[in-house]
C-alpha cells in the first residue's frame, strides 16, 4: 500500500517486528485510559442561584449547586475552574442539591465552606466542608436558622467565616442576624446596630482594611447601602458615590489593587425586572464606576457569581453561563457560543472542528458560526453568511471537505437553499435542481457513495417522505420502492459500518413515530427492532465509528416532555445506555461525532422553550470492542471482506482473530495495514481516494503507518490471522484501525483490491 510523503505528526513509525506478538510496537502508546462511559460536560450547565468561592491551596475556582431556569430542577454537581477550562468532580460525599446558598474559602483549615441554600419547599442550615477531594458536613452544636439568599464572608485576620441576613423558611421575611464560624461551631454576634433585614445582598472582606463590606440587598425595596463590620459591630458608611440600587449582585475584594469589586444585580420587578451588567470599585471611601457594561450575552441571567484568583491575580465571574475574567484592565471571555435550539453541528474531519450554526435564542435568531477543538470555541470570521435560520440539516462532505446545509425555518418561511462552508467562509451553491422548501428534514452524508441523503421535513404543504441525494453539484431526487412515511422532526445519521443511512423517529400527522429505517443508496427498507426507543421527535442521530453504534440522544417525547435517554444501534436492535449523570432532557439540540478525539459532542437545546448553552462530550465506556468501518473496492472474487467472529473482543494480552474473506482462489498475498487516524493519511483527509496510486475506485479509510504492516500468504479464498495484543496497560484506550490491501493482478485495477477497515478498541 503506498504511503503518503508527509508522516503522521508525533506518532511512532518505528517498523514491526517480524513476530507477531510484537506488531503494536510500531503504534504509538495511549496517553491515557478512557474513561466510562458517561457525559463530560464541558462547563457547567446554565444555572441560576450556584455559588462560587476560590480554593487559594489548590488554585481552583470551585463551584456548586444552582438550578436550572424557573428554579426547577436542582443541581448537586461540583465544578472546578482552573483558569483554562471547567472540570466536573466527583467526590465521593456530597451535599444535597441545592440554589441560593453560599460558599467561602477558609485558607486557615484549606476547606471550602458552604452554608445554606433552599429548593422547593427545603430550606437548609446545614454546614459543609470541602478539601478538593471530598464533602464533608461539619455537625456544629450550634447553628444559623435555616436559610437562602445569604451572603458569607471570610474574615483573614481574624480567621472567622462570618454570615448575615437572607430569607427564612417560606420566603415570608428576611433576617438580620450576623453569626460567626470557626471551623467547630457557629456563635451568634450581638450587635446593636446590624444591617437592616434583607436578602440578595452580597459581602466580601477588604483585606487591607480589615472589614468586611456588604453592599446593597432587598427587604420589600431595593437597597443601595454599604455597610462596615470590623468583627465586633456593623457601621453604615456613608460614601461620597454608589452604585444604583440592587439585590443579587456580586462582591470580590481585589488585594493586588485593594479595591472591593461588584458587578451586575437586578431590580425586581412582577412585569420587567432590570439586570445590571456594570462594574463598581469601593476603596474604603468612594465607588467608582470602573468599566463600560459588560454585553448581555443571553437570555434568563439573574445571579453572577465572583471570586478573586490570587494564584493568577485575577477576578473570575460566572454569570449563569458564561465565565469572564478581569486582571483589572476588563472583561475577556471565551467565545462561547450562547443559549439556542434549533441550530446543528457538523465535525469537519480534515480540521478536527465541530462546525456550529444557526438556531434561535429563544427571542430571534442566533447568528454566527463558531467552532470547537475540543477544548474551546472560536468564532468563526466569515465574511458572507447563510441567511439567519433554524430547524435545516447540515452535514460535512468528507470528500469535497465542505460543511453544507439545506433549507429550513427562516424569518417568515420554509428556505430550499443550499450552502457550503469550507472552514474560512460560506458560500451559495446554485444547482439546476433542488428539493422544494422545508423544515426539519434529516440529512446524513454516505461517504461510500459521495453523496448527501435528505429525507421527509415539513413543507408549506405539509409533511414530506421525498428522498434525494445531493453529489456536490447538483440535487437528483431519488424513486426508492418503499419508503418511510411522510414527516419531520426525525434524525438520519451514516452508518460506517454497514454502508447505509439510518433513520429514526419524526412525527408524523401528529403523531409521533419510533420506527428505524435504512437506506442502502437505492431502497428503504424497515428495520424490525425487537427494542427501540420510545417515539418522539426533533432528537438527533449521530455515527459512533470507534464503536460502529448509531448514537441517539434526547429529543421530544409523550405530551412533548423533552427527554434525557442516550441509546445506541447495531445495525440490529437498539440498546439503551446507562448514564450515571444524565444530562438535562432537551429537544432541537446540535450534535456530531468528533471522529479524530472518538466522542460524541452535543451543544444546546431548549428544555421547557428554555434555550440551553451547554457543551458536553459522551465519553465512550472502557471496554473492548471492534467494528467494521468504510467499504472496499473489487477484485477479482469480489469485495475482500474484513472481519472477525461476532464474540472475539480486543482484550489486552490476547490473540485477536481477524479474517479476511472474499480472496482469490489462486494463492496469494494480502497486506494488513495499521493506523490510529480515522481523520487524515498524513496530511490528506479521509477517506482517500487511491486513483493516483493505480487503484481506481478504492478508497483508503485508516491513517496508515509507514511499517506498521504485516504481509500474509493465503491458499484459498480466506485467511485468519491472529494479531496478538501485549498486555501493556499503557495500550488501553487505544483504537487500532486496519485495512487490508489483496495483490490480485485480475482486479479492475490489475494491481489488488482493497477491503473494508476494522476499528479495534484495546483493553
Amino acid at each position: 500500500m503506498p504511503y503518503p510523503t508527509a508522516r503522521p505528526t508525533g506518532r511512532s513509525t518505528r517498523r514491526s517486528t517480524a513476530a507477531r506478538c510484537a506488531l503494536l510496537a510500531a503504534l504509538p502508546l495511549a496517553t491515557s485510559t478512557v474513561q466510562a462511559q458517561e457525559w463530560q460536560p464541558i462547563a457547567p450547565e446554565m444555572r441560576n442561584g450556584s455559588a462560587i468561592a476560590f480554593d487559594a491551596v489548590r488554585g481552583r475556582t470551585v463551584l456548586f449547586g444552582g438550578a436550572r431556569q424557573l428554579g426547577w430542577g436542582p443541581f448537586g454537581d461540583t465544578w472546578e475552574y482552573d483558569g483554562a477550562r471547567w472540570s466536573r468532580r466527583s467526590p465521593a460525599a456530597s451535599p444535597p442539591p441545592r440554589m441560593f446558598h453560599a460558599l467561602v474559602f477558609d485558607s486557615a483549615r484549606g476547606r471550602t465552606v458552604m452554608f445554606g441554600g433552599a429548593f422547593s419547599q427545603t430550606v437548609y442550615n446545614d454546614t459543609w466542608e470541602y478539601d478538593g477531594t471530598i464533602w464533608t458536613q461539619s455537625t456544629p452544636a450550634t447553628s444559623p436558622p435555616a436559610r437562602s439568599r445569604h451572603a458569607l464572608a471570610y474574615d483573614l485576620g481574624r480567621q472567622r467565616t462570618v454570615l448575615f441576613g437572607g430569607t427564612a423558611p417560606g420566603l415570608s421575611f428576611q433576617l438580620d442576624d450576623t453569626w460567626e464560624y470557626d471551623g467547630s461551631n457557629w456563635t451568634q454576634i450581638a450587635n446593636s446596630n446590624p444591617p437592616s433585614r434583607r436578602r440578595g445582598h452580597a459581602m466580601a472582606y477588604d483585606l487591607g482594611r480589615q472589614r468586611v463590606v456588604l453592599f446593597g440587598g432587598w427587604n420589600g425595596l431595593v437597597l443601595p447601602e454599604t455597610y462596615e463590620y470590623d468583627g465586633t459591630s456593623w457601621r453604615q458608611v456613608a460614601t461620597v458615590a454608589s452604585p444604583p440600587a440592587r439585590t443579587d449582585h456580586a462582591l470580590a475584594y481585589d488585594p493586588s489593587r485593594g479595591r472591593t469589586v461588584l458587578f451586575g444585580g437586578e431590580v425586581p420587578s412582577a412585569t420587567t425586572p432590570f439586570f445590571f451588567r456594570d462594574t463598581w470599585e469601593y476603596d474604603g471611601v468612594t465607588w467608582n464606576q470602573v468599566l463600560p457594561p459588560l454585553a448581555f450575552l443571553g437570555l434568563y441571567r439573574t445571579v453572577s457569581r465572583l471570586a478573586f484568583d490570587s494564584a493568577r491575580a485575577r477576578l473570575v465571574l460566572f454569570d449563569g453561563h458564561d465565565t469572564f475574567e478581569n486582571g483589572g484592565t476588563g472583561w475577556t471571555t471565551p467565545a462561547q457560543p450562547e443559549p439556542r435550539f434549533g441550530h446543528r453541528l457538523a465535525y469537519d474531519s480534515a480540521r478536527r472542528r465541530t462546525v456550529l450554526f444557526g438556531g434561535a435564542r429563544g427571542s430571534g435568531f442566533a447568528l454566527g458560526t463558531a467552532e470547537w477543538d475540543g477544548t474551546t470555541w472560536t468564532a468563526a470570521a466569515t465574511t458572507t453568511s447563510p441567511p439567519a435560520r433554524l430547524r435545516f440539516p447540515m452535514v460535512y462532505d468528507s470528500v469535497r471537505q465542505r460543511t453544507m446545509l439545506f433549507g429550513g425555518s427562516g424569518f417568515s418561511s420554509a428556505l430550499a437553499d443550499t450552502w457550503e462552508y469550507d472552514g474560512a467562509n460560506w458560500s451559495a451553491v446554485t444547482p439546476p435542481t433542488s428539493p422544494s422548501a422545508r423544515e426539519l428534514s434529516a440529512l446524513a452524508y454516505d461517504a461510500a457513495r459521495e453523496r448527501a441523503v435528505l429525507f421527509g421535513g415539513w413543507s408549506n404543504s405539509g409533511a414530506l417522505n421525498d428522498t434525494w441525494e445531493f453529489d456536490g453539484a447538483n440535487w437528483i431526487q431519488v424513486a426508492t420502492a418503499s419508503s418511510p412515511a411522510a414527516r419531520a422532526g426525525h434524525a438520519a445519521a451514516y452508518d460506517a459500518a454497514r454502508g447505509r443511512t439510518v433513520l429514526f423517529g419524526g412525527s408524523v400527522t401528529g403523531t409521533q413515530r419510533n420506527d428505524t429505517w435504512a437506506y442502502d443508496g437505492v431502497d428503504w427498507q424497515p428495520i424490525p427492532t425487537i427494542i427501540a426507543p420510545s417515539a418522539r421527535s426533533l432528537h438527533a442521530l449521530v455515527f459512533d465509528a470507534g464503536r460502529g453504534r448509531t448514537i441517539l440522544f434526547g429529543g421530544a417525547g409523550a405530551s412533548s416532555q423533552e427527554l434525557d435517554d442516550v441509546w445506541e444501534f447495531d445495525g440490529v436492535d437498539w440498546t439503551s445506555l446507562a448514564i450515571a449523570e444524565p444530562l438535562t432532557g432537551r429537544a432541537e439540540h446540535g450534535m456530531a461525532y468528533d471522529l479524530a478525539r472518538g466522542r460524541v459532542v452535543v451543544f444546546g437545546g431548549y428544555n421547557t422553550t428554555w434555550p440551553i448553552g451547554d457543551t458536553a462530550e459522551l465519553v465512550p465506556a472502557s471496554t473492548p470492542t471492534w467494528t467494521p468501518y468504510g467499504t472496499g473496492c473489487p477484485g477479482s472474487a469480489g469485495i475482500p471482506r474484513l472481519d472477525a467472529p461476532a464474540t472475539a473482543q480486543p482484550a489486552l494480552g490476547s490473540t485477536f482473530p481477524l479474517q479476511l474473506a472474499n480472496l482469490p482462489a489462486q494463492p496469494g498475498a494480502a497486506l494488513l495495514q495499521f493506523g490510529v487516524d480515522l481523520t487524515h493519511w498524513g496530511a490528506t483527509p479521509l477517506p482517500a481516494a487511491l486513483g493516483a496510486f493505480g487503484l481506481p475506485g478504492c478508497k483508503l479509510w485508516i491513517g496508515a503507518i509507514a511499517g506498521a504492516n504485516v504481509l500474509l500468504p493465503h491458499t484459498g479464498t480466506n485467511l485468519t490471522y491472529g494479531l496478538g495484543l501485549p498486555a501493556n496497560p499503557a495500550l488501553a484506550g487505544l483504537a487500532v484501525d486496519i485495512q487490508s490491501l489483496v495483490l490480485d493482478a485480475a482486479a479492475p485495477s490489475g494491481i489488488g483490491a482493497l477491503s473494508n477497515a476494522v476499528v479495534l478498541r484495546l483493553d
